[in-house]
């Protein structure tokens, strides 16, 4: 997850390699995505990067989830008949072809209203925005004034939700 830092990074790792116009948008997402992780509010605000290659505007945030967590958490939808969840979508990707738009949370994006899209050119924007929802003690905002470690403490649980959904997976393979 942690699709605020990735995609900052994302977008100032495609600035250098050459792509000027790489930003960061921000959009309000459905928690279902989450599904699986804790309880969070109805809508979430999710981050994904838009650069140009080539004359083509390409929207991307496939690089949000590890292949591994991508893969593990597709099965446990699958199994689940769930589309939505784990951080995931069930239609998503983790791979990006460096040609076209590749999604792993921000789902139906064609379908999305783009109005409701705010583009920034990095994160310091976005986290000033008051369209930033996340707020309360496990936020990435609070995380520099509570300490990492405090910070760590907080996110412990649904790390150990990722951690049993790759296990599954991993079992899974063996048996085969």
């Amino acid at each position: 997850g942690h699709c605020t830092p990735k995609s900052e990074l994302f977008s100032q790792l495609l600035r250098s390699a050459g792509f000027p116009d790489a930003r960061v948008v921000g959009v309000k997402i459905p928690n279902s995505v989450l599904y699986g992780f804790g309880t969070f509010p109805n809508t979430l605000h999710h981050t994904f990067v838009e650069v140009t290659i080539e004359g083509r505007l390409c929207r991307v945030d496939s690089f949000i989830v590890d292949p591994e967590l991508f893969k593990a958490a597709k099965l446990r939808l699958e199994r689940e008949g769930r589309k939505l969840g784990y951080g995931i979508h069930a239609q998503g990707t983790c791979d990006w072809d460096g040609q076209s738009d590749a999604f792993s949370q921000y789902f139906d994006s064609k379908r999305m209203a783009r109005s409701e899209e705010k583009r920034f050119e990095s994160t310091a924007g976005l986290l000033s925005e008051s369209m930033y929802e996340h707020t309360g003690l496990s936020t990435l905002r609070s995380i520099p004034l509570l300490g990492w470690a405090v910070g760590s403490l907080l996110l412990e649980s649904k790390n150990s939700v990722i951690n049993q959904i790759r296990k599954e997976r991993t079992s899974e393979e063996s048996k085969k």
